[in-house]
């Protein structure tokens, strides 16, 4: 049940982006080419709550908007 909140709980985004906490995008200008492994949470207004571990792999300075869904407990 909505609303939802996102969290960044372990690791690092990919430098020069961020993470919107009630969409859960992560979106920004990456600075540099390499590996990002993360751990985000979402919960509801229940309290209830699940998380997963994304890793992403960039190119150097190129714009990224990611928008994550199915987070699965």
């Amino acid at each position: 049940t909505g609303p939802w909140v996102w969290s960044l709980l372990a690791g690092r985004l990919p430098a020069g982006t961020q993470l919107n906490p009630q969409t859960g995008e992560v979106s920004g200008m990456v600075r540099s080419s390499g590996e990002s492994g993360f751990t985000l949470e979402v919960s509801d207004a229940n309290g209830a709550t699940a998380r997963r571990l994304y890793v992403l792999r960039t190119g150097a300075v190129e714009p990224l908007s990611l928008r994550l869904t199915g987070v699965a407990s």
